[in-house]
């Protein structure tokens, strides 16, 4: 079976959970500062990538091909995710936080 890496699911502790996990080493990234998001070149207009996430523990960063990669911080990534899905204010940030916590209370 094929190894899982980047954004996926994984099962904790019978919960369906999502982890991010190192495309180099595998390792479950679990400091949002301690990893990159690359991507092979800059995209074109209309243009689409796959994001490969690296992490900084293992020193993946600074391996080829990642080094030569555009690139930018996980947290930076993730920051700019959320603006591009309309979360926009701290309001919105809590309310999707709460929500969250809720969800795994389930």
């Amino acid at each position: 079976m094929e190894k899982k890496r980047g954004l996926v699911l994984q099962g904790v502790d019978g919960r369906t959970c999502p982890v991010v996990i190192c495309e180099s080493c595998g390792e479950v990234i679990r400091d949002y500062g301690a990893a990159w998001v690359t991507w092979p070149e800059i995209p074109s207009d209309g243009q689409r990538h796959q994001p490969l996430v690296v992490c900084k523990t293992n020193h993946c960063v600074s391996k080829k091909p990642y080094v030569d990669y555009p690139s930018m911080e996980l947290r930076d990534y993730l920051i700019n995710l959320c603006r591009n899905l309309g979360m926009r204010s701290d309001n919105d940030f809590h309310e999707a936080l709460e929500f969250a916590e809720l969800s795994d209370m389930i």
